[in-house]
């Protein structure tokens, strides 16, 4: 099956007390398939808001929607389901400051 490349906008906005923590603005070059028929589309999502203490809390969304044949519908999501979790984690160290406690695959939520 043909792939080419295609760009993955990522953008966010963490704020407090009305003031920017942190924006990003970002691009990501990732291969996508090329089609050649009809396509299908599986979407995937993660939210959560995150308690920062002192009435504080950060509201994180991770969502993929991934062009997929009506064939590969459960791999597809499956990809997005791990994508979507893997970035997730990330955002939450992010905001938390590190890495996580532990060796564990689970995030602090």
């Amino acid at each position: 099956m043909a792939q080419e490349a295609t760009i993955a906008f990522i953008s966010g906005r963490w704020t407090k007390n009305k003031r920017d923590l942190r924006v990003v603005d970002d691009s990501e070059v990732v291969e996508v398939h090329n089609f050649k028929t009809d396509v299908a589309t599986v979407e995937r999502g993660f939210g959560l808001t995150l308690n920062l203490g002192k009435f504080e809390s950060a509201r994180v969304d991770v969502r993929l929607t991934v062009p997929c044949h009506v064939e590969d519908i459960d791999a597809a999501d499956e990809f997005a389901k791990d994508w979507c979790s893997k970035r997730i984690k990330s955002e939450v160290a992010s905001i938390r400051g590190g890495t996580g406690k532990g060796n564990s695959d689970k995030p602090n939520f």
